[in-house]
């Protein structure tokens, strides 16, 4: 059935009408398993990238400790790898290796003697960092549920 609403205009008496057919406006297409993949392997594609640029710009000027990028960039590849193939298996991964660096990053950021307001600035660090892998882990469990 055709929902028509009349709506007053800024000119005065005239409307305008506005047609809905049905369809709430702001309607959330339904994610498919394939999509919650794909913004899985988005969320780590960035680090990825931003470690690889890091890296190719460090060495460019000079600096030959910018290869370290790329050993930390070894691991992403490998699960961004295992993420395509193996979904359930990367999230798994993901949160247990993600949540267990996290916890050691807070456990070393509070034995380290800082006040509050640093220990906080390094815990917002620390989520920063680790939240899209842990977050890209539980949207790959996710997307191997719903399939």
């Amino acid at each position: 059935m055709l929902d028509v609403k009349a709506l007053p205009s800024h000119r005065g008496s005239e409307t305008i009408v506005q047609r809905n057919e049905g369809r709430s406006p702001m309607t959330i297409p339904e994610l498919t398993p394939r999509t919650i993949k794909a913004i899985s392997i988005v969320l780590l594609v960035v680090p990825l990238v931003a470690l690889l640029i890091l890296g190719i710009a460090e060495m460019i000027g000079g600096d030959v400790t910018g290869a370290q990028h790329f050993v930390m960039a070894a691991p992403l590849v490998v699960v961004l790898l295992a993420a395509w193939r193996h979904p359930r298996f990367a999230g798994n991964m993901l949160l247990v290796i993600g949540t267990g660096l996290l916890a050691a990053w807070l456990v070393l950021v509070v034995s380290r003697g800082m006040d509050r307001g640093e220990i906080l600035a390094y815990a917002f660090a620390g989520v920063l960092v680790f939240g899209p892998p842990l977050l890209a882990g539980w949207l790959l469990r996710q997307a191997q549920a719903v399939s």
